[in-house]
């Protein structure tokens, strides 16, 4: 980081360094590679994608959808993808200028699910996904316990 704002110092504006380019500054203030800009580096506006390129994003966009769905029971996990859906919609709109690629944005969002949408009771037991999270007790297996007694 210090050898990027040494450099950043060199130009008189920052939107002129070719740093403004190549990395990204996240909602979380982290400075990151804006890795889907360097296949295309050298392309002039007008030039069009190379459909190797274009394939390339196409991929990128389908795997994201992919996790998304896949882990949308994992909250840690799915807020990686979501973020990487982010970045991928912020390049397109801002350095492809293209619609065509974009991950839609309600596949970025996780609204509320009722507890039937995450948990289901399959006999004595509930489940969240493949895992058993729960079990109904008949009142015969609670142990009973008592208070304290006076005899002390």
């Amino acid at each position: 980081m210090a050898q990027v704002h040494m450099h950043l110092a060199w130009y008189a504006k920052v939107s002129e360094s070719p740093h403004n380019t190549y990395l990204l500054v996240d909602s979380d203030s982290q400075m990151f590679v804006n890795y889907l800009a360097i296949p295309i580096d050298g392309l002039e506006p007008g030039d069009g994608l190379p459909a190797d390129y274009e394939s390339a994003l196409q991929n990128h966009k389908d795997l994201i959808l992919a996790q998304l769905e896949q882990n949308a029971q994992s909250p840690t996990i799915w807020s990686k993808y979501e973020w990487a859906g982010a970045y991928h919609n912020f390049f397109c709109a801002n350095f492809i200028g293209s619609d065509k690629h974009l991950v839609s944005p309600e596949k970025l969002s996780q609204p509320p699910r009722a507890l039937q949408q995450v948990y289901a009771r399959k006999g004595r037991y509930v489940y969240r996904g493949d895992e058993v999270v729960g079990k109904f007790k008949d009142m015969s297996e609670f142990k009973v316990q008592r208070g304290p007694t006076d005899e002390n």
